[in-house]
């Protein structure tokens, strides 16, 4: 009986270890090594022309990958532009996201602060305002206008974004406001809020 029992565990046992071992011999650890290798090889490669040590060539290698259209090398290349210590690769970056005309993601905290007719606003921008008191609106952004040296608001024909020398402004409800990167790779700033004397905390994603 003793017997008996011991080899049905066992037979249990190889039932199940059996499909595992025939799993590995069908992919080794240097079968699966080769496939990661071969799978990041490509991607180490734009990793390396974009650390090139001339920054020329790290800069335009950034502006064209992110004007590539491949969804991978316009994140990678995104990524290294919004995170990177040098505030002319920033801005660089920043230029080349804002030429894809993308759609910005305005998260707006006005928890707390008193302005009037918040709610009307937000709304007949076509934005949504939740019981919290914040509020999500989109923005597209539009073709870059020399004339007066901004990228315009899609649906409106005014100037949205614009680059001074130093520093990046949005222009909401008729009122410009800075706006800067943050630690997170996003445009965090106080924002002009129709009806409000103050600007408003906001935080615009472009990295994800």
């Amino acid at each position: 009986m003793g017997f008996k029992m011991n080899y049905r565990i066992i037979a249990t046992i190889l039932a199940v270890l059996m499909p595992l071992a025939s799993h590995s011999q069908t992919l080794s650890a240097a079968d699966l090594k080769a496939q990661v290798d071969a799978a990041m090889g490509g991607l180490n490669e734009y990793q390396v022309l974009l650390n090139d040590p001339d920054p020329a060539r790290s800069m335009k290698a950034m502006q064209i990958m992110m004007a590539s259209g491949e969804p991978e090398l316009v994140r990678m290349a995104r990524e290294f532009g919004l995170f990177s210590p040098n505030v002319q690769v920033q801005r660089a970056a920043l230029e080349a996201f804002f030429n894809s005309s993308p759609v910005l993601e305005l998260n707006i905290k006005s928890a707390g602060l008193d302005i009037t007719n918040f709610g009307s606003t937000i709304r007949g921008s076509g934005g949504t305002v939740f019981d919290d008191g914040s509020a999500f609106l989109s923005l597209k952004v539009g073709d870059f206008d020399k004339e007066q040296a901004c990228y315009l608001n899609v649906g409106y024909g005014s100037c949205l974004i614009r680059f001074t020398e130093t520093a990046l402004s949005i222009n909401t409800w008729g009122g410009w406001s800075p706006i800067s990167l943050n630690e997170r790779g996003n445009l965090e700033g106080l924002i002009n809020i129709q009806n409000a004397d103050f600007g408003v905390p906001t935080i615009i994603v472009i990295s994800q």
